[in-house]
């Protein structure tokens, strides 16, 4: 939202743009270019508070140690949600998954998979076992909850 406003504010007052030109197209072109950057990257950062992913991408935080030293509290990181559309999950991808029935997000390692009929179940530990609430605990998770690959 923040660039929204500044793209704005250029708009309105054409200040700080060190255009040397004094044709008026050329100012209106470069203002409706830094106006267009502005406005679809605060298109792209609030729609982000509202979808998990936009355009087959996301970012999440990493909130806890239960990942390291692979992932560290604090880090953020890009996921592919259209990664396993080719191909499913395979032993050693960190994923992002929700754990059901609350619903809560994950980002482990796929540790194990089988298949049952239709269903495609995954088994995701944290690099650091000492410290991860992971399959250990509450078992085998249904492949559909995966949201994306880290």
């Amino acid at each position: 939202m923040l660039g929204f406003l500044i793209a704005l504010h250029l708009l309105t007052y054409g200040l700080g743009l060190g255009i040397k030109s004094k044709s008026r197209p050329a100012r209106i072109i470069v203002l409706l270019v830094i106006g267009l950057i502005a406005l679809n990257g605060s298109i792209v950062t609030t729609s982000h508070i509202y979808k998990e992913t936009w355009f087959g991408f996301g970012f999440y935080h990493i909130p806890s140690v239960s990942m390291s030293p692979t992932l560290m509290p604090g880090d953020v990181v890009l996921v592919d949600s259209w990664a396993f559309n080719a191909h499913p999950a395979k032993k050693g991808d960190v994923v992002v998954t929700r754990k059901e029935p609350q619903g809560v997000i994950l980002v482990k390692r796929v540790t194990r998979v089988k298949e049952d009929g239709q269903t495609r179940w995954i088994y995701i530990e944290g690099d650091n076992p000492a410290r991860s609430q992971d399959s250990r605990q509450f078992g085998w998770i249904d492949s559909a909850l995966i949201i994306g690959q880290v």
